[in-house]
C-alpha cells in the first residue's frame, strides 16, 4: 500500500515537473519567436513614415502642413538649394560595391544589428539582395515629391591605418566613390560626395580620378575611419585638394551613430587648423553640436564642448574664408542647445551650410519638438504641423524644421542663403 503511494506520489511530481517544463519551453518559444520576428519588424519599422507615398502630400496632407512647407521653400532658390549630408547604402552583392561589417548582419553583436535594421529599415530596405536600388528609391522618391532641390549623397570609405593598410574589423560599412558618382550621372537631383582616406596608398590618384567627374567635396568621419586631420603626412593630400579645388566634408565632435569610441579624439575642431592653414575649404559637420574634446591651447589640456571649440576656429581670422559649419542633426533633441546662438550669431550666417543627415530624420525618438518650443525657437502650431509633415516626408520635414527656427530674442531665423551651396560646391 506504502509502495503505491509513494508511486503515485511520484508519477504526480513527474507530471508537474513535465507540465512546468513545457511550460518554460512554450514561454521561452514566445519570447523567441518575438525576438527573431517581432523585434527586427519593430525596428524595421522604426524610421518608416505614417504614410508609405509622399507624392499623395500634395493631395492628401493637412492643409496647415501645406502651409509651412509652402512657407519653408518662400524665397529660396531651388536651382541653388541643396541638402548636403546625405547618406546611402548597399550590401554585399548588389550592384553598388558597398561592404558591410558582418558585426552588423547578426544578433552576436545586438546593439549593431539592431541600428543596421533600425537604418536599412529607414532606408526602405526589405530585400538585402536589392538594398542599393531599394534605398535609392526610397530617397528619390522624398527628393523628387518634395520639390525642394537636390540632394548631395555620400560615399563612404575604409578605415585605413597609417602605414595604408585597411582595417576590415575597424570599417563600419564602406560605400564605394562609383556608386555616389554613377548615381548622380542618371538622375540629376544627386550630387556625388567622395570619400578618399587620406592613407590610402592612391589617394591622391583617386582624388584626381573624382575630380574629372566633376565631385568638389570629400567626405571623412576621422572617429570611425581613422584618419587624424591633423597628421603632418597627410600634407600632399591637402595640397592636392586645394590644387583641385575640392573641399572636405568632415565630422566634428563626437560620433553616436558609427562605432567611435577610442578614437572620438580624431573629431576635435582645432585639429582642422592644419587643412585651413594650407588654403583647404572646410565644412564641419553639425557645428560641433555633440560631445567634448581636450582644448588644445590649455597646457592642462581642459576638455570643452566640440561646439566652443568650433566656434574658436571658425573666429581666428586664419579661418576666415576657409571654415564653414554645417547645420545636420542639429535640431535634435541632443543637439538642439546650440541653436539660439546659432541663430543669435547671424556674423556666422554666411558661413553656414544646410543638411539632412539622412536617413535620422526619420526617426520620431530623435527629434523633441516640444523641447524646441519650450526653448522658444518654434511656435507650438508649426511644431503641429511639421509633425504632420514628417508623416509624408521626413527629407522635407528636416528643411521645415530649420527654415522654421526663430530666435527666441530677435525672431529671426536662419537666412536663404544657408540652404544654398556656393558656387565653389556647385557641380561645374
Amino acid at each position: 500500500m506504502e509502495q503505491a503511494r509513494r508511486k503515485e506520489d511520484l508519477e504526480a511530481r513527474l507530471r508537474r515537473w513535465i507540465s512546468r517544463g513545457v511550460r518554460v519551453l512554450a514561454v521561452l518559444g514566445v519570447l523567441a519567436w518575438l525576438w527573431w520576428w517581432l523585434v527586427p519588424l519593430a525596428l524595421v519599422s522604426l524610421g518608416r513614415p505614417a504614410h508609405d507615398d509622399p507624392r499623395r502630400f500634395e493631395s492628401d496632407a493637412p492643409a496647415r502642413a501645406k502651409e509651412i512647407v509652402r512657407r519653408s521653400l518662400e524665397g529660396l532658390d531651388l536651382a541653388r538649394r541643396v541638402d548636403g549630408h546625405a547618406h546611402v547604402a548597399g550590401l554585399q552583392g548588389d550592384w553598388s560595391g558597398a561592404w558591410v561589417n558582418p558585426e552588423l548582419l547578426s544578433w552576436r553583436h545586438p546593439i549593431k544589428h539592431a541600428q543596421f535594421l533600425a537604418f536599412t529599415g529607414a532606408g526602405g530596405v526589405d530585400d538585402p539582395a536589392f538594398a542599393a536600388t531599394q534605398w535609392m528609391r526610397r530617397l528619390d522618391s522624398m527628393v523628387s515629391s518634395a520639390g525642394a532641390g537636390r540632394c548631395a549623397i555620400l560615399a563612404f570609405d575604409r578605415h585605413y591605418a597609417p602605414d595604408g593598410l585597411v582595417d576590415e574589423d575597424k570599417t563600419e560599412f564602406f560605400v564605394p566613390d562609383e556608386f555616389v558618382v554613377e548615381y548622380a550621372r542618371v538622375n540629376a537631383r544627386f550630387i556625388p560626395v567622395a570619400s578618399v582616406h587620406p592613407y590610402a596608398p592612391d589617394a591622391l590618384a583617386r582624388l584626381e580620378r573624382m575630380a574629372r567627374f566633376g565631385v568638389r567635396l570629400v567626405k571623412w568621419l576621422p572617429n570611425a575611419q581613422g584618419m587624424d586631420p591633423a597628421d603632418e603626412r597627410i600634407r600632399p593630400y591637402y595640397q592636392k585638394l586645394v590644387e583641385l579645388q575640392m573641399s572636405l566634408l568632415t565630422h566634428i565632435g563626437h560620433e553616436r551613430a558609427v562605432e567611435a569610441d577610442m578614437l572620438q579624439e580624431l573629431g576635435n575642431p582645432l585639429r582642422l587648423r592644419l587643412p585651413l592653414s594650407m588654403g583647404v575649404r572646410v565644412v564641419a559637420g553639425h557645428c560641433g553640436s555633440a560631445g567634448e574634446n581636450d582644448d588644445l591651447d590649455d597646457p592642462a589640456r581642459a576638455r570643452r564642448s566640440s561646439f566652443e571649440l568650433w566656434l574658436r576656429l571658425m573666429d581666428e581670422p586664419r579661418s576666415q574664408g576657409l571654415l564653414h559649419g554645417e547645420l545636420s542633426a542639429t535640431p535634435q533633441y541632443d543637439r538642439s542647445h546650440v541653436l539660439a546662438l546659432l541663430l543669435e550669431r547671424e556674423d556666422l550666417h554666411p558661413r553656414l551650410l544646410d543638411g539632412s543627415d539622412w536617413p535620422l530624420p526619420c526617426f520620431d525618438i530623435l527629434w523633441d519638438l516640444d523641447r524646441l518650443v519650450d526653448d522658444g525657437l518654434l511656435s507650438k502650431e508649426d511644431a503641429q504641423a511639421l509633425d504632420e509633415v514628417r508623416a509624408w516626408n521626413p527629407w522635407l520635414f528636416d528643411l521645415c524644421v530649420k527654415r522654421s527656427l526663430r530666435h527666441p530674442r530677435t525672431g529671426r531665423g536662419f537666412p536663404a542663403d544657408v540652404f544654398h551651396w556656393p558656387d565653389w560646391l556647385l557641380p561645374k
